[in-house]
């Protein structure tokens, strides 16, 4: 007998779509929905270290009476502001010579903020009604919440929580409806139709693991620490430079001073001018300009 992802097939039932509903890496977590010529299949399986679970639901094709879903990506605003406020601060402390205080700070805010950009990640929703419950197949994936943390509620037959989206969610959450409605109407001509057309293997943003992100804000406090010293090593040479001008100005004052004699009227005459060009006084060899 056939099989679809440890569901066993019906006599003369055929897979017609398969789309990865769900998953994540640790714990793996994995949940597929399954579309034959007869029913509407949700699976899912969980293992850690403490053990595993799986799950199988299922609805007849002809009993469904309609879809809805949709698709969410969410941030933390308040962890945002929070982290850029302690990434400021601590980067003005570290400026002003915050030594490895201000720099540990300045990695939390990063990654609180960076964090904050990725804290609820991806949330799908997707309800397959039908006749004989309301709904019958509840699928939602949010970021929050781990595969199967919630079974059941007052609203579904079953409702799976997961904490990242598979490869086809976007794609299922766009075309089941109209699969469904071409079972129904076609028959077993639906698989042909259907199994010609391409599936499209694109995660839907998955969330980086917590290495990755600590990976990541390194690196980007590593390239902003080193901008910073890269400017405070350019506004030190510029002031170096300035400094060193300003003396350079003053000694050629001094240079210039030692050469001139000033006149009671306030003319500046070479030193070796007994008489000023100015008024005709004769110059007091004691007189000289005075700079700085």
């Amino acid at each position: 007998m056939k099989s679809v992802r440890g569901v066993m097939l019906a006599e003369d039932e055929v897979m017609i779509r398969e789309y990865e509903a769900s998953y994540i890496d640790n714990p793996k977590s994995e949940g597929y929905v399954i579309a034959t010529n007869r029913r509407l299949i949700f699976t899912g399986s969980t293992s850690t270290t403490t053990g595993s679970s799986i799950l199988v639901r299922d609805t007849k094709i002809d009993t469904i009476t309609g879809i809805y879903g949709g698709l969410t990506r969410k941030k933390s605003i308040i962890q945002i502001i929070i982290g850029v406020l302690i990434a400021l601060v601590s980067l003005y402390f570290l400026i002003n010579e915050g030594g490895l205080v201000a720099f540990i700070a300045l990695l939390l805010g990063a990654f609180m903020t960076y964090r904050g950009f990725n804290a609820s990640g991806v949330q799908m929703y997707l309800y397959v009604l039908s006749s004989q419950t309301s709904p019958s197949i509840s699928v939602s994936v949010e970021a929050s919440r781990g595969l199967f943390s919630r079974i059941n509620n007052h609203d579904a037959a079953m409702t799976v929580a997961a904490s990242g989206p598979g490869r086809h969610t976007e794609q299922m959450i766009k075309e089941i409806s109209a699969l469904i409605q071409d079972i129904q109407i076609m028959g077993d001509l639906a698989v042909n139709k259907w199994n010609n057309h391409q599936m499209v293997d694109e995660p839907v943003q998955p969330k980086p693991s917590t290495n990755e992100q600590f990976s990541t804000v390194v690196a980007t406090v590593k390239q902003t620490a080193n901008k910073v010293k890269e400017t405070a090593v350019t506004a030190s040479e510029v002031v170096s430079e300035v400094s060193k001008k300003a003396k350079e100005n003053k000694e050629e004052k001094l240079a210039a001073a030692q050469n001139t004699k000033a006149c009671s009227c306030g003319t500046v005459c070479a030193s070796d001018a007994d008489f000023c060009t100015e008024c005709g006084n004769k110059l007091d060899s004691k007189s000289e300009v005075i700079f700085g």
